[in-house]
């Protein structure tokens, strides 16, 4: 499974480029310098396997209350290169 995470990764990474360098992004507060967290929740939401690209400014219409902002914090949300370490050293599935 590792290759697959890799290769998710490196997605995840390429999409918070993009968003980074959108034109509608340029000059907005944050703009080129916004920050992304690239992961998975703990426990999916729903199959099959995705990954999520979140600016770490946490403003979206999706995020309307505590339980979304929390599925994003940690235990409940786990970040790519922590996932791919975790599974690359053979650990055990989060609990």
């Amino acid at each position: 499974h590792l290759p697959l995470l890799r290769r998710m990764h490196q997605v995840g990474l390429h999409i918070a480029q993009s968003l980074r360098a959108a034109p509608e992004n340029k000059g907005e507060p944050g703009g080129p310098e916004l920050r992304f967290r690239v992961g998975y929740h703990s426990v999916p939401s729903l199959p099959p396997l995705h990954m999520h690209v979140i600016s770490t400014d946490f403003e979206s219409e999706s995020l309307k209350n505590k339980k979304h902002w929390n599925s994003f914090q940690p235990p409940f949300f786990l970040d790519s290169e922590a996932l791919m370490e975790r599974v690359s050293s053979g650990g055990a599935r989060p609990s």
